[in-house]
């Protein structure tokens, strides 16, 4: 492995406020006073699967949150697979909405404790509330989006720690984000569910922005911290390796001033022989940060991008400044019965998809020619972006099918912008997506209040996002 050090310094130095704007607020200050985050796709060394058997118990007549079922022990109904909708989970719950209640209990590993916990949960549909040994800790309204919890004061160091969800999906599920109720219900713990263990002050984003015509990447970093304290000098040292296994190194100091529970870098790395990122050669390089407070490691953490450049002109698609013929196709409208990527039109046992039987999807999708695929009404399988990142497929996140009615009035407005921005933290790596799409044959609302609706969301996702075509609407107009 060849090692080249690029070591250059620099101050930022940031307010002492409780969040930073322009797009990129990646923390605000919850009712402890500590940072409340977004999700944002790391990945870190502490990690426990919290998949598998959990006891369920549906709730139709809303009564088990008086009756405080959250104490633990109280939910021993049935047991069912998470993650899976409880529709497919349980034969007699194929028409059932409404709330339903699950829970488990696991033991916290030995290198977790002295860490920040969090709870990380990649979908529950549709609305959430959480509690670990019987202490609420959060919730999350949306059925498609990732969200997390700290819950590091709830988690018994030792012992046994129970953790109990009430998933709340209605009947109604127009106007929700991305809404499946049209093709099948999905409902509950749908995705994946994890605890990871972070350093106190931590990483909370890192997003790449390439810039293949001058060979540069820029690195955007957040940093958080649990409490507010007096001020602090961070050193972030930044190692990136490339395909060929080439190593950079750089190293930033970050100061927070006291009171500020967040900050952020923004700087440039530049790569001698950028390789870039291709449908026939989907090269990744992997970039980590670690975060350093008196000298010591607080926190690490990684992602993985492409050195690659999508754009439109003169009425052409370019690719890394080729152009390229998009050949739509294969994965839409979707795979697995449409909205929802399960198998729910085949026999039982039903599951996720493996890593295998995606792999196979895309390479029967390649093989007939097709290099463009769209992902519709809701966001996509993060192993399946896993896998078209490596395997060189070009993605397209579909937007909602449902009236647009109930995001007319701000307070919706900011919900769905909201929603949009949980998407567009958790999959802004992925070199294999290039396009985001706003709304999916919207309806229910005139066309001059659409087109001002859907340029303030243009200029949302944008600021979130510059490396990505945004579509306003795919069809209905």
């Amino acid at each position: 492995m060849n090692r080249r050090e690029f070591i250059r310094n620099a101050v930022v130095t940031v307010p002492a406020a409780s969040a930073i704007s322009s797009g990129f607020m990646e923390a605000a200050e919850d009712a402890s006073g500590r940072a409340a985050e977004r999700y944002a796709s790391l990945t870190r060394p502490l990690k426990l699967d919290l998949d598998g058997q959990w006891y369920f118990q549906e709730d139709p007549k809303q009564v088990g949150e008086s009756e405080r079922w959250f104490e633990g022990g109280k939910i021993r109904a049935r047991t069912g697979l998470v993650p899976l909708p409880w529709q497919l989970a349980f034969d007699d719950l194929r028409p059932y909405s409404g709330t339903a209640w699950y829970e488990r209990s696991f033991a916290l590993p030995t290198d977790f404790r002295g860490n920040r916990l969090v709870l990380i949960f990649e979908a529950v549909k549709h609305t959430a509330k959480v509690w670990v040994n019987g202490t609420l800790v959060g919730g999350h309204e949306g059925g498609q989006t990732a969200f997390q919890l700290d819950v590091t004061d709830a988690v018994h160091p030792t012992g046994v720690n129970m953790l109990t969800v009430m998933a709340i999906d209605p009947a109604e599920g127009m106007s929700f984000f991305m809404d499946t109720h049209s093709l099948i219900n999905i409902s509950g713990i749908w995705r994946h569910v994890w605890l990871e263990g972070t350093g106190k002050t931590h990483v909370s984003y890192a997003f790449t922005i390439p810039d293949v015509d001058n060979g540069t990447v820029t690195l955007r970093t957040g940093i958080s911290r649990q409490v507010a304290t007096e001020a602090a000098h961070l050193k972030l040292h930044v190692q990136l390796k490339a395909p060929d296994g080439d190593v950079l190194e750089r190293e930033e100091t970050l100061l927070l001033n006291a009171g500020a529970i967040s900050g952020r870098g923004e700087f440039g790395i530049r790569l001698d022989r950028p390789i870039l990122w291709d449908l026939d050669a989907p090269q990744l390089y992997q970039l980590q940060v670690y975060v350093a407070e008196a000298g010591h490691e607080s926190d690490r953490a990684s992602i993985e991008f492409g050195m690659r450049k999508i754009e439109g002109r003169s009425g052409r698609v370019y690719l890394n400044n080729k152009p390229i013929y998009l050949v739509g196709g294969g994965l839409d409208p979707g795979p697995y019965g449409g909205a929802v990527d399960i198998n729910w039109h085949l026999p039982p046992p039903y599951a996720l998809p493996s890593d295998e039987q995606i792999q196979h999807d895309i390479r029967t999708t390649k093989s007939v020619g097709v290099n463009f695929v769209r992902v519709p009404l809701r966001s996509a399988d993060p192993r399946f972006l896993y896998w078209a990142d490596r395997m060189g497929v070009l993605v397209m996140q579909g937007g909602p099918w449902t009236p647009t009615e109930g995001i007319v009035g701000r307070q919706g407005l900011e919900r769905y912008k909201e929603w949009w921005t949980e998407s567009v933290f958790r999959d802004r790596n992925h070199p294999s997506l290039i396009l985001w799409e706003l709304f999916n044959e919207s309806f229910g609302i005139n066309w001059e209040m659409f087109k001002a609706i859907a340029a303030e969301l243009y200029d949302h996702v944008k600021a979130l996002d510059p490396t990505r075509f945004v579509l306003d609407n795919a069809g209905g107009r």
